[in-house]
């Protein structure tokens, strides 16, 4: 569900927890990036959800699937912690 379809099931609420990454300056728009750049950039996935008592939830990530073409997949796996002596 898009931002617009959101708002409209939602209402205010949806919209609050969309600008609350703004507010925290977790995003910033970029408009200098060339064309190459905006084809290889992550999507931003956003879900929304009603939760039981009412309120409004969202969550939000990178879409990792576009990166496995050019970026082998030891340089995005997270490091883990090793133990040898």
């Amino acid at each position: 569900m898009g931002f617009k379809a959101c708002i409209k099931k939602f209402g205010l609420a949806a919209e609050e927890e969309f600008f609350q990454l703004d507010n925290y300056d977790c995003l910033e728009t970029r408009s200098d990036l060339t064309l190459e750049q905006k084809r290889i950039a992550l999507e931003y996935l956003m879900n929304v959800k009603k939760k039981r008592d009412g309120r409004i939830k969202a969550r939000g990530c990178a879409d990792g699937r576009k990166q496995r073409g050019y970026i082998l997949k030891e340089e995005v796996s997270s490091p883990t912690v090793s133990y040898d002596i």
